[in-house]
């Protein structure tokens, strides 16, 4: 299980594979920070994923519909890594899927919970679930610090 929230709440989530993540990785998970208006995302300047086959994918919503920015793949840099959009409300779904070649170092992202006036703030409470609009089963690994 993730380490206890830092007092005061969390202040951010910090969700990452395993440097290097692992071939035939699929991973989907669903993040909730209730009191949050908006969700803030950024990335680590060092994500780097096989171009176009080993893909970071983010949606607004459960059913992995809405999708947020672009898929994300590729070496370090803006061009395969631009500025994620500010999510409204609370959740976010992170989707990441390699496949059977030789993987990268992977990502890491950040999770900044916003108020309504667009600040950061801290969350008492929050909690992570399984994705069930993934129809196969997940393997891999997320490394998941509360910040």
């Amino acid at each position: 299980p993730p380490p206890p929230p830092p007092r005061g709440g969390v202040r951010r989530v910090c969700l990452e594979t395993k440097h290097n993540y692992a071939s035939n990785t699929r991973l989907a998970l669903r993040v909730t920070i209730p009191c949050a208006a908006s969700l803030s995302v950024t990335f680590d300047p060092r994500n780097s994923t096989k171009g176009g086959s080993d893909v970071l994918t983010l949606f607004s919503d459960s059913h992995m519909k809405e999708l947020v920015g672009v898929p994300y793949h590729g070496p370090p840099g803006a061009q395969n890594w631009p500025a994620v959009p500010v999510v409204r409300g609370g959740a976010l779904t992170i989707y990441f899927e390699s496949d059977d070649g030789p993987p990268d170092w992977g990502y890491r992202i950040f999770i900044q919970p916003l108020g309504g006036d667009g600040k950061a703030i801290s969350s008492a409470g929050m909690w992570f679930e399984s994705v069930p609009g993934v129809l196969h089963p997940t393997r891999g690994k997320h490394d998941i610090s509360l910040l």
